[in-house]
């Protein structure tokens, strides 16, 4: 179950899984901060025109809102990939302290207290996990490229072969992002879906004249079930960034002008 809470005028949206867990989450929406106009009003990225202070004041509400150390959020410089990096209190900070340089991957993980994780998002694919066993965190940017190179299993097994996590205990939340209602793509994109999802595609991908929509919920989904999760433990937000762009930001939607939201988890 997703669902929202308000804290001190931030709305937060948390997986209901990962509750009963020594481990804060939650995905931020666009409510609670002080950007302005496109960025309006808790934008969390830093690099798409904001004013950098004002992302800094948001990052700092964000952590403030979860009971997180502001000074311990980590980022790192997304670019649609697949690579997956390890977190540790002196690699951490980077979120706050703009001069740390923030490593370039799609994907963080950690089994560090008080390491807070954050990825940035504005349509594709948040995606929170957790394993219990290991105490160990990770989140992910899954756009549709990080879907077809598997960044969710990825994820999940260095959780397994680095800490040996058990994943049929690992929890996980898939947070709002464009939906199949919305997601149209050429044949192109459509045909590397078709390829990595071969026994499944049909359930993915629908067609409508010459273009086609894709389900990238379910294909991070069923991504994580073949790695060993169950499907009990596997949450979905449900919620369409592009149909919902009063909560959320919206590359497509908003043309490419807009803000940041974000996946924040911490031991």
């Amino acid at each position: 179950m997703f669902y929202f809470v308000i804290v001190d005028g931030v709305k937060i949206g948390k997986f209901r899984n990962f509750d009963k867990y020594a481990v804060k989450h939650g995905i931020s929406t666009r409510i609670g901060g002080v950007s302005n106009g496109e960025y309006s009003s808790l934008n969390l990225g830093i690099s798409v025109g904001d004013d950098r202070d004002n992302v800094i004041s948001n990052r700092r509400a964000l952590c403030e809102a979860l009971a997180i150390d502001a000074e311990c959020l980590t980022v790192c410089n997304q670019v649609h990939g697949d690579r997956i990096i390890e977190i540790t209190k002196e690699k951490c900070g980077c979120g706050i302290n703009i001069d740390i340089n923030a490593e370039t991957a799609d994907a963080m993980l950690t089994n560090t207290g008080n390491v807070a994780l954050q990825c940035g998002f504005a349509d594709c694919v948040p995606i929170l996990l957790y394993a219990p066993d290991k105490a160990v965190a990770a989140v992910a940017h899954a756009g549709w490229k990080g879907t077809v190179a598997g960044i969710a299993a990825k994820t999940v097994r260095l959780m397994t072969d680095n800490y040996n996590c058990d994943p049929s205990r690992i929890v996980a939340g898939i947070g709002p992002s464009i939906g199949q209602c919305c997601f149209e793509v050429d044949k192109l994109v459509a045909d590397c879906f078709y390829e990595r999802f071969k026994t499944s595609s049909h359930l993915l991908i629908s067609k409508r004249l010459e273009k086609y929509n894709i389900d990238l919920w379910l294909a991070n989904k069923l991504q994580l079930l073949d790695v060993g999760l169950l499907e009990e433990n596997i949450s979905c937000a449900g919620l369409c960034t592009s149909c919902n762009t009063d909560l959320f930001y919206s590359y497509r939607k908003e043309n490419g002008k807009t803000g940041r939201h974000a996946a924040i988890i911490a031991l």
